[in-house]
């Protein structure tokens, strides 16, 4: 229901829905060369966590299975994996043989292998964590950096002393 004093017009008077809406579609067809490999990244540590820690769950059957429904990868394309109530998350980062254009490989009659990255949650821990490694070092290069400075003005003033 509408917000009180609203009034509501129906759909058809609703100057959105009489808009005509023509598309130019271009399409292109190219021959794709078979994929031998490919690097997928999990979206989240949630893959690897839940998933590949599982001893249960056949990571080789699942990825092969969600491979058959797709014809084709290509570098930048999100992979569903599901299973169970979950559904998993992974980019596709590399491709083989790298086609020079954009990074596509035909999965149809080709038996691909598939290397797992780190996810993207742990790349972005281990980079926040090089990040504080980062500043840690430049601190401590900053206070050994003042402290030779006060070593150095302690040794002139005792040298400034004994010349007296």
């Amino acid at each position: 229901e509408g917000a009180e004093g609203a009034e509501e017009s129906p759909a058809e008077d609703d100057p959105v829905t009489d808009v005509d809406v023509a598309l130019d579609v271009k399409l292109s067809f190219r021959r794709l060369p078979k994929g031998t490999w490919v690097k997928l990244q999990p979206r989240s540590a949630d893959f690897q966590g839940e998933l590949a820690a599982d001893a249960s769950v056949d990571l080789r059957e699942l990825l092969e299975a969600t491979l058959r429904r797709r014809c084709a990868l290509t570098v930048g394309d999100d992979v569903a994996v599901p299973h169970g109530d979950r559904e998993y998350a992974l980019r596709v980062v590399e491709v083989s043989p790298d086609d020079a254009n954009g990074g596509a490989v035909s999965l149809v009659e080709t038996d691909v292998e598939v290397d797992i990255a780190p996810s993207e949650d742990y790349e972005d821990a281990m980079r926040r964590l090089a990040e504080a490694e980062e500043r840690r070092l430049a601190a401590a290069a900053a206070v050994e950096q003042e402290r030779r400075e006060r070593e150095e003005l302690a040794r002139e003033e005792e040298e400034r002393r004994a010349e007296a």
